[in-house]
């Protein structure tokens, strides 16, 4: 059995909070999601609260980061708009028109 179908495998037996899809490509943030922690290793924050309306996700290129990560040029260091947000959550400062 491959890495790749180990992780297809487990990754369906796994019961997934809404917020957080597993991907081929970043198993460390599936093993970090199972072990009830932000995807990219930190605590969870408040549970009304998402990566998108942080004042610290930018994008780099087509992908989305977090700027209080370190950020890699592969997909392990991605972050998802949709995923609930950790403890250093900073709100993006709503837009006067």
């Amino acid at each position: 059995m491959s890495q790749r179908d180990l992780f297809d495998h487990q990754a369906a037996a796994q019961e997934w909070p809404e917020w957080f899809r597993p991907s081929k490509h970043a198993p460390t943030q599936a093993r970090n999601v199972a072990r009830g922690l932000h995807p990219l290793g930190t605590a969870l924050g408040d549970a009304s609260s998402t990566c998108g309306g942080c004042l610290h996700l930018v994008k780099r290129g087509k992908f989305l980061k977090c700027a209080r990560t370190k950020m890699s040029r592969c997909s392990a260091s991605d972050v998802r708009a949709k995923w609930r947000a950790c403890p250093q959550f900073l709100a993006k400062a709503s837009r006067q028109v």
